[in-house]
């Protein structure tokens, strides 16, 4: 079992209790990002801009929990990983796929139209919804190992 993070969609406070709890549990934690990436003025590196995607996706396996805010990663994967989780503390699954794309769907619009969601501040309330979902996830695992 590996905790898999997609750097570039999960909060600095999920990806630190997925270090703690990575820790307190002896599992190891990859954080796959391309916020360090330098890009040109042409824009001709936007096509690479989703590559972490493709290799999180391309290395999860059964065994393994994905963190990610990335919608689109999560439709990708969620069938074939242990779990992917959103850092607010939910699971992705078939029951919330679509809805969750469409809800994206639809604020990329208004956000296009100016009249989208403002994107606030995490709150203390997702951390802890967070923090149990990974222990629901984890602890019954690592009594096994």
């Amino acid at each position: 079992m590996r905790i898999l993070i997609d750097g570039d969609a999960t909060p600095r406070s999920a990806r630190n209790i997925c270090e703690e709890i990575g820790r307190q549990f002896n599992i190891p934690i990859k954080v796959i990002s391309e916020i360090d990436r330098e890009f040109t003025d042409d824009g001709s590196d936007f096509e690479e801009l989703e590559e972490h995607d493709y290799q999180i996706a391309s290395m999860a396996d059964s065994t393994d929990i994905v963190v990610t805010l990335d919608y689109t990663l999560a439709s990708q994967i969620y069938e074939r990983v242990l779990a992917a989780i959103n850092p607010k503390g939910f699971v992705y699954s078939a029951a919330n796929m679509d809805e969750l794309l469409y809800q994206r769907y639809m604020d990329t619009k208004k956000h296009q139209q100016g009249t989208g969601p403002k994107i606030g501040k995490r709150s203390m309330e997702e951390d802890q919804a967070f923090t149990a979902l990974l222990l629901d996830l984890v602890a019954p695992i690592s009594k096994q190992i």
